[in-house]
């Protein structure tokens, strides 16, 4: 199960690079996209977002840390 993890791991990275190596010189290249881009276009709403879960998940964890992070997942993720 461990090369199967790290394989679609990788295969997700990689993509992701492609993806990035393509979609950002086709930005450049449209004057209106670039500007959109530069100024965070709708990814700047996404820190409202990160704060909800980021709290939601720390509340939940302090509650009850088995709704979030199971006793079993110990052995697999050290406590650091």
């Amino acid at each position: 199960m461990t090369k199967t993890t790290t394989c679609v791991y990788h295969f997700l990275v990689l993509n992701w690079y492609i993806f990035l190596n393509y979609h950002i010189p086709q930005i450049g290249r449209n004057e209106e996209k670039l500007r959109e881009f530069h100024d965070g276009g709708r990814s700047k709403y996404l820190t409202l977002l990160n704060l909800f879960v980021f709290l939601v998940f720390w509340t939940l964890f302090h509650y009850d840390r088995s709704l979030v992070y199971p006793k079993g997942l110990d052995d697999f993720f050290p406590a650091w």
